[in-house]
């Protein structure tokens, strides 16, 4: 059990009937930890319910109710939307306890859909989860791991060949049939390891190619200064529409789960505004009308957002903007949608890492 676990259920007894025990605590985190194991189909769907988003599907809930009411006849089948989130959070951090795609789908999803829209109070231990576990997990990513050399050592097959030779010797058909079946199955056991060797060797070695040629990219990529989209220096863009272009292009520079230092390399790509604007937050709406109808036409069709629309408030705003023609035309429906009450403010380098990680989310998530 996690050693969290009682904090975070807490308030899921504090002023009911039901009382904080071990006894409980032990059957709902059992069924935590089976539902977290059987994550791959249903990781973003923990995030949903862990920060109460109205898009998760009827069966889903009434799924995963189920598991728990199976586990415990006392369980609630309605009217505990609070222990569901919980519970629902609590399978998101046991997730995020190994490296895998599963826990960078996980913190990437619940990082998008709360740093623009917070989660219900309850739900901040879980988002603290995914920004802890997302910053180590770029720590190490790129870390290079241990190459070992493949090879084949005299000493392990010179015992069998020895054999052999000596019963060919000894003029023993039977005998001889033996040791050549003994100093084969040696042979084979020695050419399997080493292929086996050679091949994680030859992976990592790509591996480490493919993210040194992703690093070079972003290097010239900086050195530039230009968009890659677009074909202009990002000098030439105004702050507003540099920061949705930057966010998306470095996306697209890297793999999934992204790279560390991403909030440095947007900052130094965004050119700082000017005047009355200088230094002061810009809004999500009018960075997305900002930005070229055709540059949003041409993300929309890469990238297949409909997945984790709803944990990609940006990307979704970059679509919805799509639906008419005139700049205000489409922001009442998407605030009333999004649950905003004004155009989201925030610093441009903050803007442009929620772009660039709503990008790998739907990668990540659209990936096989």
């Amino acid at each position: 059990m996690h050693d969290h676990f009682a904090d975070w259920y807490r308030p899921c007894t504090t002023g009911t009937e039901a009382k904080l025990t071990e006894d409980l605590l032990q059957k709902r985190w059992a069924v935590v930890a089976k539902l977290a194991d059987e994550s791959a189909e249903h990781a973003l769907q923990f995030v949903r319910i862990a920060i109460q988003k109205r898009s998760v599907p009827a069966d889903v809930v009434s799924t995963f109710r189920s598991a728990f009411k199976e586990a415990d006849a006392t369980f609630q089948m309605s009217g505990n939307e609070l222990e569901l989130s919980v519970l629902a959070g609590s399978i998101g951090c046991q997730i995020m306890t190994d490296e895998n795609r599963d826990a960078d789908l996980t913190a990437l999803g619940v990082i998008c859909a709360t740093s623009v829209a917070p989660g219900p109070p309850w739900a901040a231990p879980f988002v603290a989860c995914a920004h802890s576990y997302l910053n180590e997990r770029l720590r190490t990513v790129r870390k290079s791991e241990d190459i070992r050399r493949p090879q084949i050592t005299q000493n392990k097959l010179k015992p069998q060949i020895d054999a052999y030779i000596a019963r060919i010797g000894e003029n023993t058909p039977a005998a001889t049939a033996e040791a050549a079946k003994a100093m084969i199955e040696s042979l084979v056991q020695a050419l399997v390891s080493t292929t086996e060797t050679a091949s994680d060797a030859i992976a990592e070695l790509e591996r480490q190619s493919r993210l040194r040629r992703e690093e070079t990219d972003i290097l010239w990529w900086m050195t530039t200064g230009v968009s890659r989209d677009l074909g202009v220096p990002f000098e030439d863009l105004k702050t507003l529409a540099a920061t949705v272009v930057a966010g998306k292009e470095l996306a697209s520079l890297v793999s999934p789960p992204g790279v560390l230092p991403a909030y440095s390399l947007l900052q130094g790509m965004i050119p700082p505004a000017t005047g009355k604007a200088a230094g002061k937050p810009i809004g999500l709406i009018a960075a997305v009308n900002a930005t070229d109808r055709a540059w949003r036409e041409s993300v929309i069709k890469a990238l297949d957002i409909d997945s984790v629309a709803d944990l990609s408030p940006a990307l979704t705003a970059i679509k919805q903007s799509l639906t008419t023609d005139k700049p205000d035309g489409w922001t009442a429906a998407y605030k009333k949608a999004a649950g905003f009450k004004a155009d989201p403010l925030m610093a441009p380098a903050d803007l442009a890492l929620q772009v660039h990680r709503e990008c790998i989310l739907a990668e990540l998530a659209n990936q096989e």
